[in-house]
């Protein structure tokens, strides 16, 4: 007798890396594929973010012609500024997720070519914390890029 399938779950997302932004959806099937919407400590779990249905732009000066890709796939890496959940079960997703981030703390990050401000969620008082993580949760974030011609 054949084993349940696996759920497939299907969120929009934007990732924003430090020469393009990309919209795109995310399929993940239990939970795979979805450590990128998650605060990360020590190694990384995953080996690349893949999204269907992608929109491709330059976020910067870059001299190409925005345009869609059947398949984007990123391996992680520090060209990923930030992954942005564009819908309520991606946003849902990730605040479950990162729920042990109990700590509201303003801050401004400078990442690549991009000052973000916002709040980042630690799991701690103090930010000292994040400095053996991958990644970390922020939200009421505004994206500023600082390279000259950016869109």
């Amino acid at each position: 007798m054949p084993g349940k399938e696996p759920a497939l779950t299907r969120w929009a997302i934007q990732v924003l890396t430090s020469e393009y932004l990309v919209d795109g959806i995310l399929d993940s099937q239990d939970g795979a594929n979805a450590a990128f919407l998650h605060a990360e400590a020590g190694s990384a779990p995953f080996a690349a973010l893949e999204l269907t249905q992608a929109a491709l732009q330059p976020a910067g000066a870059l001299a190409i012609a925005p345009g869609p890709a059947a398949k984007f796939s990123l391996p992680y890496s520090s060209a990923v500024v930030a992954v942005i959940p564009r819908d309520a079960a991606g946003s849902a997703y990730a605040l479950k997720h990162n729920s042990g981030s109990r700590h509201p703390i303003p801050a401004n990050v400078y990442a690549g070519p991009y000052l973000l401000r916002g709040t980042i969620l630690s799991p701690d008082k103090e930010l000292s914390i994040l400095a053996g993580y991958l990644s970390f949760a922020m939200q009421s974030v505004v994206i500023d890029s600082l390279e000259p011609g950016a869109r």
